[in-house]
């Protein structure tokens, strides 16, 4: 992990502002990086009184285990969902002649939030929701119920259990998927680029709006100024965590209104503009109609050109982000601190940043037909942070009794790895390859910036269908795009199951 980070993470970042030094003019740069943190930390607000509302309607209301599991496959699955799919699904819901509209309009309402503020918020809200509830919801889930108890033969109200007990337990998790939802709005692309135009960019944005014109001296000024505030936010998000948490057995309830309009309002937001997204172009009979009348000449290559390019670039990287993470999983579960803190540097640089670092040094060294590979290194680089947790997590369930007694028994390292190790964390390894895989099809700010229009993934073909006004032909390559993301995502979670344990 150490040697991955600091070749492929912090030598290009590095050399990128030794070979562009930073001009320092912040100051014709002070409207931008002010409205782009305060559309972060309106957004990061709004999806942690979501992520909140979700959190405690699943540790507090008694659901069947069935909708239990629905809703944290929901959360699952957003996780993994494509940027610009999001996007797409939200213009299908919200735009001009969306579904919302379509179904006000008869009363004599009209909605029109595209490109607007309020449009970037929801967005970004929607789309980091799930984020709190990974990182809140987990927690409170876990929340003991005696503590609960002991408040309410205190005589507390159930609002007052609320604010003076669960919320300063809560408070290190809630600060902490606040900081990461800020982030993933911070450095947003797909969805500024796609429903906030050009008033509400973020710094990414800007940044391959720089690169583009070629204005490297810009970029590699902004790219300072994102690096140290993503840097300062991703570490204070790191760095706060519940410790001595009262965990154990919760405490539900069998009623509680509010709550539960609460939850379901906040998951139909999560919700609409995925199965939107998915299901827009294969309802719609002239989608496909016109995607192979003159989307694939538009684009100028068809499906399996732009199936072979997304894959030859996804399946190396997750083989990397698995064999790298597996490496790294093991180190930190053994007690090796570095280990871990490499692995979270890669949180602190955005993708955009990270593309335009690996451009320098192609141009640098005029080897910019090595695109590919650095965007398979880019796209192994971003999943790497996701990839220890779960491979750290995974490394946990192997016993080191187990491989100390199969090393006695005269095992060598490798053999202790296959033999031992290998059908304890195989579930861990098939969750980080197929996540991976997921992760680099979906990325797109790479894509544009590395790509040089030379080949077209999936996420940057949907994406130059959807900015030229090819609507339809962008709903019909979505919904196979989507169809091909969650159905990765399924096999992952139905080959985790698969016990090699004898």
């Amino acid at each position: 992990m150490m040697v991955f980070v600091s070749i492929f993470v912090i030598f290009p970042l590095v050399f990128l502002l030794a070979s562009f030094p930073p001009s320092f003019e912040i100051s014709k740069y002070t409207s931008l990086i002010l409205m782009n943190i305060f559309q972060a930390a309106v957004s990061a607000a709004v999806a942690l009184i979501g992520g909140i509302a979700i959190s405690y309607f699943l540790s507090r209301r008694k659901i069947t285990p069935f909708l239990r599991s629905i809703i944290h496959s929901i959360s699952k699955v957003s996780f993994i969902f494509p940027g610009v799919s999001m996007a797409l699904g939200f213009l299908i819901v919200f735009g001009k002649n969306g579904i919302l509209n379509q179904i006000l309009n008869p009363f004599g309402i009209h909605i029109n939030i595209l490109y607007t503020f309020l449009a970037v918020v929801i967005g970004h809200a929607f789309y980091n929701i799930p984020v709190v509830l990974y990182i809140t919801g987990t927690s409170w889930e876990k929340l003991s119920g005696e503590i609960i108890e002991a408040a309410e033969i205190d005589g507390a109200t159930p609002w007052r259990i609320f604010r003076s007990v669960e919320v300063p337990i809560l408070i290190p998790s809630l600060i902490s998927s606040y900081l990461m939802a800020f982030l993933y709005s911070f450095t947003s692309f797909a969805v500024v680029m796609t429903i906030g135009g050009f008033r509400y960019r973020t710094l990414e944005v800007e940044i391959y709006s720089k690169v583009s014109m070629l204005d490297f001296r810009g970029a590699s000024t902004l790219t300072l100024v994102q690096m140290l505030i993503v840097a300062t936010a991703a570490t204070a998000a790191a760095i706060l965590k519940n410790r001595d948490f009262p965990s154990g057995y919760p405490k539900f309830k069998e009623k509680g209104a509010l709550s539960s309009i609460l939850a379901f309002v906040f998951l139909s937001g999560i919700l609409l503009p995925m199965l939107s997204s998915l299901l827009y172009g294969l309802a719609n009979q002239n989608a496909f109609k016109l995607l192979f009348e003159r989307g694939w000449d538009f684009l100028g290559m068809g499906f399996f050109s732009i199936a072979f390019w997304s894959f030859s670039i996804a399946i190396p990287a997750a083989l990397i982000s698995t064999v790298v993470s597996t490496s790294s999983g093991r180190a930190s579960s053994r007690g090796r601190i570095l280990s871990g803190i490499f692995s979270s540097i890669p949180t602190a640089v955005s993708t955009a940043v990270l593309a335009f670092a690996y451009l320098s040094v192609l141009i640098k060294f005029l080897t910019e037909d090595l695109s590919p590979i650095s965007l398979v290194i880019l796209h192994a680089s971003i999943a790497l942070p996701m990839s220890h947790r779960i491979m750290e997590s995974g490394w946990m369930t192997v016993p080191r009794y187990i491989e100390e007694a199969a090393e006695i028994d005269g095992a060598n390292k490798i053999q202790t790895f296959f033999f031992v190790d290998f059908p304890m964390i195989f579930p861990a390894m098939i969750r980080v390859f197929t996540l991976s895989i997921a992760i680099s099809l979906s990325e797109l700010a790479g894509v544009l910036i590395l790509s040089g229009g030379k080949f077209l993934t999936f996420s940057s073909a949907v994406y130059r269908l959807m900015s030229s006004r090819h609507f339809l032909e962008a709903t019909a390559l979505n919904s196979v795009f989507v169809l091909i993301v969650l159905g990765i995502f399924f096999l992952g979670e139905f080959l985790t199951q698969i016990d090699l344990i004898p």
